[in-house]
């Protein structure tokens, strides 16, 4: 008898944003997400863990005067 074998397969796909600002609230939506892709470098959620890219990923949202980018960066 052959027995069923059960295989989960994760896929991340990791999205490069270019943030462009206008006075538009949804970046703010933008920004909230460059900053979780930084967290999951961080802290190797789905990803290898790398400090360099996850600073940069903070360093892109608070560049564009995002609050809490800026905090993960101690500014």
């Amino acid at each position: 008898m052959i027995k069923p074998v059960f295989v989960v397969v994760v896929v991340v796909v990791v999205v490069v944003v270019v943030v462009v600002v206008d006075d538009d609230d949804d970046n703010v939506f933008v920004l909230f997400g460059v900053v979780c892709i930084g967290m999951y470098y961080m802290n190797g959620i789905g990803v290898k863990q790398d400090h360099v890219k996850g600073a940069e990923y903070f360093t892109l949202a608070a560049e564009q005067g995002y609050a809490p980018a800026q905090l993960q960066l101690g500014q």
